[in-house]
């Protein structure tokens, strides 16, 4: 969290020019950040309130969905 506050002050905490790029898998019919190659799913669910601005989801496989 320190290293995003860091990186949102060199922005002028100007959000609209972050973008973060996750990696997301989907468990039953919801997604999930992973990590290490899409191999690790953690529990950090992506939905309405988490991901307002996000435009595109991706499959593992780089396919949008």
């Amino acid at each position: 969290m320190d290293r995003l506050r860091a990186v949102l002050a060199a922005l002028g905490n100007d959000t609209s020019k972050l973008v973060i790029d996750l990696s997301c898998r989907r468990k039953d019919d919801k997604w999930f950040v992973a990590t290490n190659k899409w191999q690790t799913m953690t529990d950090f669910e992506l939905n309405q309130g988490t991901h307002h601005n996000t435009t595109h989801l991706h499959h593992d496989e780089g396919r949008t969905c």
